[in-house]
């Protein structure tokens, strides 16, 4: 393996995220990085997912995106991510099943 290192400066904007009702934001600081996509994850189809766990009952998901594979077009920080915590509680099923917060 071949190590590489580069100094360069990178642009550093100021964003403000909110859920689509607007009850909750959150302030962050993003990088510029020149490539359109820079992580897909596959599309965990949420429908069907929550369809096939009966502990997740009552859990909305407003994506439903059809495509195989997913674009993750911002990565946030271990104190970003805490601080975007909602105030229900989380749905816990059984080992190994889906858990969502």
């Amino acid at each position: 393996m071949m190590l590489h290192t580069s100094t360069r400066k990178i642009d550093v904007y100021n964003v403000e995220s909110t859920d689509i009702n607007k009850n909750f934001t959150m302030s962050s600081e993003v990088n510029c990085v020149d490539r359109p996509v820079l992580l897909t994850l596959p599309n965990p189809r949420y429908r069907e997912v929550i369809a096939n766990n009966s502990h997740l009952d009552g859990v909305e998901m407003d994506d439903v995106d059809q495509k195989p594979m997913l674009p993750v077009h911002m990565i946030l920080g271990a104190s970003d991510y805490l601080r975007n915590k909602t105030t229900t509680p989380a749905k816990v099923g059984d080992d190994r099943k889906p858990v969502t917060e």
